[in-house]
């Protein structure tokens, strides 16, 4: 009998050590896997950010290549634009000029025909042709020893 109360106590004790080691690995199982999905959320989290850090880089550049061409774009406009208001104002300043010179050539045009008629009228009418008729002293003897 005693050796059976033995036996069933020895028993109970290996069940009880049974429970209690499956029980441990229960838990560390439960640990690990815990673990493993804090892990696996870190790593997530760890991508997420990476990308999120990679995507915010290239909308920034190209934001910036943007607003760069953006910019050069609008200097040559304005560049375009100067230049033709510059060309504008020389070609302007070109017909003024342009229109002097018509102006002066054919001033000193009439002058020279007028010059020319008086001088033929001279010569007809027996003038000299030095001078403007009786200003210089040649044509005032001419005269003289013409009368």
């Amino acid at each position: 009998r005693e050796a059976r109360e033995r036996k069933r106590r020895e028993d109970e004790r290996i069940k009880k050590l049974k429970r209690e080691k499956a029980r441990q690995q229960a838990e560390e199982a439960r640990l690990a896997r815990e673990e493993a999905e804090r892990q696996a959320r870190e790593t997530e989290r760890l991508a997420r950010e990476e990308a999120e850090r990679v995507a915010r880089e290239e909308a920034e550049r190209k934001a910036r290549e943007e607003a760069e061409r953006l910019a050069r774009e609008e200097a040559e406009r304005q560049a375009r634009e100067e230049a033709e208001e510059k060309v504008r104002y020389l070609q302007a300043q070109l017909r003024r000029v342009e229109t002097l010179i018509k102006e002066k050539t054919q001033e000193t045009l009439k002058k020279k025909q007028h010059k020319t008629k008086r001088t033929f009228q001279n010569l007809h009418e027996g003038k000299s042709s030095q001078g403007h008729g009786s200003s210089s002293g040649a044509s005032n003897k001419t005269r003289q020893n013409m009368s």
